[in-house]
């Protein structure tokens, strides 16, 4: 039977491919959990200290019954060498229960970067081992799953072609069980990697998995493990965000800007003991490839952003970028999360990507090709309305969430399917299905009438907006309606 091998990167570089399992004979310390996993080393950099400490890690991350499953983690000694187009591997994972780290020329784990690194693949690598160990339960494979499966609609992938579905040969970042070793981490991982990487996937061009209540899950009715994600939770979002102008500061050829930001907190059940970080990240294109090997020439040295996870300072809310005008990849993305350090649970906003190469003037944009439009308020992108609708060239959005964005209070009439809204001096009547609109006292004409849709009023976007103060264009090149309150 031919092995599958799943290569990883959890913010590092890895590729995947198929090739006989080569064991060295040199077998220098080795260590044997409880559950019967065997821990060893070809590394004499390695001891069985740091074999314990590295089934220390494993534990972090939540798991089932598919950990007594595993048989065994090796670290290799060295680096691997297995390169192909997208560089060397970091870990790789034997179907149905081995793991080889490729760290065994790290003298020990007392460096915290090393530590992070390896904790992280090894989340990744054991995230092939749960994702395959509960697929093949219901007779499914992670590395030959198609478009129409279950788990391809819950991951909201269905529809992309890039993914290797079936076995096609594709970059790492599109391969299913690579997606599927990454939500992992995001799902079941251990506090301290979101604490120190955040909210993060390898592959920044599909939704991320912690967005997608259904799938937390999809995997929790297979498992029986429950989820770090507080999906029934209202996520926090960010409400303001802009540039500090007089705190420019200049070191040597950069430029020190600040920017200021407020969010609003996660509300509901689990969201009581969350502590907020700030997550600032670079945006590479399609298949991050964290910038780590020789091959990357995607993102400079000298990055021309600051970019990191940085705990929210209550009182000034603010946070630092340094930016260098002679690099072309000021583009970044903003995540607010709030994380409890004792149950690993958390809520996060959507990612917010704004392109900073005017420094003093960041502009939010819409980074997924595939939206068929997108919704900015005061430079702000919108994301958690239900998908705006075009009809007869008029744009419909749900009249609640508007109005509670421009803090208008709304009062609504069941029976006469009636909504009054009220902001400062402007005071608005619209009836569902009716194209007669009340505009302090006096009647107007809408071309399309507001109307439940999935039993939400849909109002007229540019009207309502306008008349309350709103200014409102359309951006053509991007598909965007940009409002700017006054």
């Amino acid at each position: 039977m031919k092995k599958s091998l799943l290569f990883v990167l959890s913010f590092f570089l890895m590729l995947s491919c198929s090739i006989p399992s080569v064991w060295a004979a040199d077998e220098f310390a080795s260590y044997t959990s409880p559950e019967g996993i065997k821990f060893k080393t070809q590394s004499q950099n390695w001891n069985e200290e740091s074999l314990k400490q590295l089934y220390s890690f494993l534990l972090r991350n939540k798991h089932g019954e598919e950990l007594k499953a595993l048989r065994n983690v090796t670290v290799m000694k060295g680096a691997c060498t297995w390169a192909g187009d997208e560089g060397d591997a970091a870990g790789v994972y034997y179907a149905p229960g081995d793991i080889e780290l490729c760290y065994g020329d790290i003298n020990t784990l007392t460096s915290v970067d090393d530590s992070f690194r390896i904790q992280s693949v090894l989340c990744h690598e054991y995230g092939h081992h749960f994702t395959y160990y509960y697929l093949r339960k219901i007779r499914m494979s992670p590395d030959n799953i198609s478009s129409t499966s279950e788990w391809a609609k819950v991951r909201q992938i269905d529809y992309q072609p890039s993914v290797g579905w079936n076995q096609k040969k594709v970059k790492h970042a599109w391969a299913p069980e690579e997606i599927m070793a990454e939500d992992y981490i995001l799902l079941f991982g251990s506090t301290d990697l979101i604490m120190k990487y955040g909210v993060r996937e390898e592959n920044q061009e599909i939704l991320n998995a912690a967005y997608i209540p259904e799938l937390g899950k999809y995997w929790e009715d297979l498992s029986g493990v429950k989820s770090n994600v507080l999906s029934k939770a209202d996520r926090p979002q960010l409400t303001a965000f802009q540039v500090l102008k007089d705190n420019k500061v200049h070191v040597n050829h950069f430029t020190l800007e600040e920017y200021t930001f407020d969010y609003k907190p996660a509300s509901g059940l689990g969201t009581e003991s969350l502590k907020y970080f700030v997550q600032i990240s670079p945006y590479y294109g399609s298949a991050y490839n964290g910038g780590n090997t020789t091959k990357s020439n995607l993102y400079p040295y000298g990055t021309p952003i600051k970019f990191g996870t940085q705990n929210i300072d209550w009182d000034k809310k603010h946070f630092e970028f340094t930016a260098d005008a002679s690099t072309g990849y000021n583009a970044a993305s903003i995540v607010i999360v709030g994380l409890d350090e004792k149950t690993g649970t958390y809520s996060s906003s959507p990612p917010y990507y704004y392109s900073f190469k005017d420094l003093v003037n960041p502009k939010a944009y819409n980074r997924y090709s595939y939206s068929e439009m997108s919704l900015f308020i005061n430079n702000i992108e919108e994301t958690y309305f239900a998908t705006p609708i075009i009809k007869d060239g008029t744009t419909l959005v749900p009249l609640r969430y508007l109005f509670e964005k421009f803090h208008a209070t709304v009062t609504w009439d069941n029976e006469t399917q009636t909504a009054k809204v009220a902001k400062d001096n402007t005071n608005l009547v619209l009836t569902i299905n009716s194209n007669l609109v009340t505009v302090n006292g006096k009647s107007t004409q809408l071309e399309v009438p507001p109307q439940l849709i999935d039993n939400k009023t849909m109002v007229p976007l540019r009207f309502i907006s306008e008349q309350l103060g709103a200014e409102v264009t359309w951006d053509e090149v991007e598909k965007s309606v940009l409002i700017k309150t006054r």
